[in-house]
């Protein structure tokens, strides 16, 4: 048979010519590496592994290269699974590792991956996820060593020995939570010096013309590729239907719950509080506004698109034609010797809009305050569907601290958020936020309100409202958009700004 026609064949046919050749004569140079799957597994295998350990946060990389890489390490690693325990090793952890991948894919597609709802499974994935990586390059650099020896080659080491240095040290620097550029840099210099090295290895192993006798594939890669391809997005459907949102505790509210505090809340009607406003909230609200002295209230309506400017404040908040979303903003002075108020943001959408996964309130609490009772923040959220008003506390309200890396408007922060979720459609969503302070002046008192609002479903990995506005202080961020409003009232005129 001539070289011609033996580049006709496949590798199967290939190896049916072998068999037949080496019936009569040993096979040349040329049949023994055609016919040898070595060179395309290890191949692959090394762009698995060229893939999967450098992944730069850059233009989705850090989730594509791996979802690439990860399945030619399986590929690779299959064909070589039958030449020693080593390269079985190398199969089975790529088998883990495919998993670990579709189920971080998966993860990452939830609002779990906004770490609003805990973190452990990140850690956990990232954990094994690295020990996978560390055990199978030490298994590919035994399996190495080994082929080496079956191929009569000298024993150079070099190269995988470096690989795993270079692992223990990346996993270290992701324990620490260490970025450092110049580290970095090194690490990628040393990481391209160790590919060829490796890939000068493979060759010279390849090039001694070192025969492994294939694994059966019943399945073709083609088969399992389409495969693991329909669950990974399907399980990334699944997160954005069924995990987008939080866990909200809705229950039905009826106003038959105010018997109790009746007499406090006529007071309050009769001092100006706002009827829609005390409709809506629980008795135990209503009891911590029963000191009040004297009530005033404004409401303001925005349209979300026209609500931002490019320095992050409402530009002519008249000229909108649709208004969608309404602030009613209430004051109530407690103690005037104390200089002691309540301040509630009441907020209802007009219009309704669509819902798509989580919402956020951001209090900057009391505008230029002097005190504030931390432990005095309430509120709740409110649906109405089919003339049944179903209500939910907030999945979480309080003070929170992050760090902001904006080089402008960066530094470190400690204020009110609360974080939640509505179903999507017109159903009057609708809620409140109130806390307890004081003004730093005898003159005029307010509170700044900015509401985080998910405008779309896509984005990817999924995060919350209130983790967007921490990390992006800008108002139109992606999937979310910020509407702001604040109040300041002159406590000598009683008017507000």
């Amino acid at each position: 048979m001539s070289n011609k026609d033996l580049k006709k064949l496949n590798e199967q046919e290939l190896e049916k010519a072998l068999e037949i050749s080496l019936s009569v004569k040993t096979p040349s140079e040329e049949i023994v590496k055609s016919v040898t799957p070595w060179r395309k597994a290890m191949t692959m295998a090394l762009l698995g592994i060229a893939f999967t350990l450098l992944t730069p946060d850059l233009f989705f990389l850090n989730y594509i290269l791996p979802a690439i890489g990860i399945p030619l390490l399986l590929f690779g690693f299959r064909r070589l699974r039958n030449d020693g325990k080593e390269f079985k090793a190398c199969y089975i952890i790529s088998i883990v590792k495919v998993i670990c991948c579709i189920c971080n894919l998966f993860y990452n597609s939830t609002i779990y991956a906004s770490g609003d709802c805990g973190s452990a499974a990140s850690i956990g994935l990232l954990c094994l996820s690295l020990t996978c990586s560390l055990a199978l390059i030490i298994a590919l650099t035994l399996a190495i060593r080994k082929t080496q020896l079956k191929a009569n080659l000298p024993v150079k080491m070099k190269g995988p020995v470096a690989m795993i240095i270079l692992y223990i040290v990346l996993l270290i620097l992701a324990l620490l939570g260490m970025a450092v550029p110049i580290i970095g840099w090194v690490i990628i210099i040393s990481y391209i010096a160790i590919l060829v090295n490796l890939h000068k290895v493979i060759k010279s192993i390849d090039t001694a013309g070192y025969v492994i006798e294939s694994a059966t594939a019943k399945i073709p890669d083609k088969v399992i590729g389409i495969f693991l391809l329909v669950v990974t997005v399907a399980s990334i459907v699944c997160g954005y239907l069924f995990f987008h949102d939080y866990d909200m505790q809705w229950k039905e509210f009826s106003q038959k719950e105010h018997t109790s505090v009746s007499e406090i809340k006529e007071n309050l009607k009769n001092l100006g509080f706002p009827e829609k406003v005390l409709n809506d909230m629980s008795k135990e609200d209503i009891e911590a506004c029963k000191d009040a002295v004297s009530v005033y209230s404004e409401s303001e309506e925005w349209s979300v698109d026209e609500s931002i400017d490019i320095l992050g404040f409402k530009v002519s908040p008249d000229d909108p034609e649709t208004k969608e979303i309404r602030f009613t903003h209430v004051l109530l002075l407690l103690d005037a010797e104390r200089n002691k108020w309540r301040y509630i943001h009441y907020f209802e959408w007009i219009n309704g809009d669509n819902f798509y996964g989580t919402e956020a309130i951001q209090i900057w609490h009391n505008y230029g305050a002097e005190w504030i009772d931390y432990d005095s923040f309430i509120g709740k959220v409110l649906f109405t569907e089919n003339g049944r008003t179903y209500a939910s506390p907030y999945y979480s309200f309080g003070n929170e601290s992050y760090k902001n890396d904006d080089a402008i408007l960066g530094g470190l922060y400690t204020e009110a958020f609360a974080r939640f979720s509505f179903p999507s459609g017109n159903l009057k969503q609708r809620g409140y936020v109130s806390y307890v302070g004081g003004p730093n002046s005898r003159t005029f008192t307010g509170s700044w309100i900015n509401y985080n609002h998910q405008k779309t479903w896509l984005q990817y990995p999924v995060t919350s409202a209130a983790k967007s506005r921490q990390t992006d202080l800008s108002f139109d961020n992606g999937a979310f958009i910020v509407v702001d409003d604040v109040f300041l009232f002159h406590t000598e005129t009683k008017k507000f700004d």
